[in-house]
């Protein structure tokens, strides 16, 4: 029997790493993150930020992907 290969998902900070470090920026990372989208391929961040903060983000992206917030603290 052929197994088929997992599902994938991104899991990524945001600071300095999805966001450019001095502007905090997304622009570099937004024509990735929507081929990912349209891939199906979920990207969850992992921050220190606030829920409040990290949602509005998901939402400029266009993202409805579930988040973790606070170092740890919640799943969103």
């Amino acid at each position: 029997m052929k197994r088929s290969p997992p599902p994938l998902l991104i899991v990524t900070d945001l600071d300095g790493t999805l966001l450019d470090h001095f502007s905090y920026s997304l622009e570099e990372a937004r024509s990735t993150l929507q081929l990912l989208q349209r891939l199906s391929i979920p990207v969850i961040f992992n921050t220190s930020k606030t829920a409040e903060e990290t949602r509005a983000l998901g939402e400029n992206l266009g993202l409805s992907d579930p988040f973790i917030v606070e170092n740890g603290s919640a799943i969103h």
